[in-house]
This record gives C-alpha cells, sequence and structure tokens, in this order.
C-alpha cells in the first residue's frame, strides 16, 4: 500500500512537471511573436490582428492578412510551400506587416476602433472581422492586403504558388 503511495505522488508529480513544460512551450511561441523579426528571412514574421496593426501604423507599412482555418487543406498547403518560400519570404517581412487570421476565431477582436467578434452559425461559425474583410465571401485561404489606415487595397482568394503571390504583392 506504501508503495502504490509513492508512485501515485511521483505521478502527480511528474503530470505537474508536464504540465510547467507544456505551457513553457506555449510561452515560447507567443514570445517569437512579439519580438522583432528575424534578420536572415528564413521564416515570415505573423502577428495577431491587434498587434499587427499597431506595428503597421508605427512602422507605415501595409498589412498583409491571411485569413486561413484550421481545417482548411489549401491553407495548410500554403503553409506548407508558399510561404516558406525565400522570395516570398523576403517580400512579406520586408514590406508588409504579416498578419495569420483565423476566420473563425472565437475571441473579440478591436480593427481600427471596432470591435468584431465570432458569429456562432452552425457547425463552424465565423468571426464577423473575415466576413467585413471577404465581404461575406468566406473562401479559404484568402489574402487581404490593408494600407495602415484599415482600408483594403486587394482582396485575394484561393491557393497561390509563390510566383502567384509574389505577382500579387508587386
Amino acid at each position: 500500500m506504501k508503495a502504490l503511495s509513492y508512485i501515485l505522488i511521483g505521478f502527480g508529480l511528474f503530470m505537474v512537471s508536464c504540465a510547467n513544460i507544456k505551457d513553457q512551450k506555449k510561452a515560447d511561441v507567443n514570445e517569437v511573436i512579439h519580438t522583432a523579426p528575424p534578420v536572415n528571412d528564413s521564416v515570415i514574421f505573423w502577428y495577431e490582428m491587434e498587434e499587427g496593426i499597431s506595428l503597421a501604423k508605427d512602422q507605415n507599412k501595409m498589412i498583409f492578412v491571411d485569413v486561413y482555418t484550421d481545417w482548411c487543406g489549401w491553407c495548410k498547403k500554403m503553409d506548407a510551400s508558399t510561404f516558406k518560400d525565400k522570395s516570398v519570404i523576403k517580400a512579406l517581412n520586408q514590406d508588409y506587416i504579416a498578419v495569420k487570421f483565423d476566420g473563425e476565431e472565437r475571441d473579440s477582436i478591436n480593427f481600427f476602433g471596432t470591435a468584431y467578434k465570432f458569429v456562432d452559425n452552425g457547425r463552424r461559425g465565423y468571426h464577423e472581422l473575415a466576413a467585413v474583410l471577404l465581404d461575406g465571401r468566406l473562401s479559404y485561404p484568402s489574402f487581404v492586403v490593408l494600407n495602415n489606415n484599415g482600408t483594403r487595397e486587394k482582396k485575394m482568394i484561393g491557393y497561390m504558388n509563390p510566383e502567384q503571390l509574389i505577382m500579387q504583392l508587386k
């Protein structure tokens, strides 16, 4: 019985330490989002919407918004190929503030002074801001280029290879 108690206590301590490691990894990922962009242009430096807006204003840059969902296969393909291309990485890091925005985000977002929220709609629902940015056409992946005042300059729908995306960014 005493051995079983030690095993249970040991297991409990192990679980607590695993949870702490998991929380630390989560914090590390979030820290990467909030530090200076990589100098070597090895990855696209993605921001969350509100932070991206603030930086775009401060740096007088355009905002490139990747509107995606977790279930979208073409979105994952873009992440695995197009957004790994060196010319795409360089263009986005150099000339834009790149923002990843989940079209089904459940948190409210302040977008240039207006609060947008998640709309429960059937199985998935959608975020009001995604509907606004995409004129109600919730197709993924989609991309929006905004000026630093929040005005949409360009909307692009669907998968693009690196060459197609670079042409749209120019």
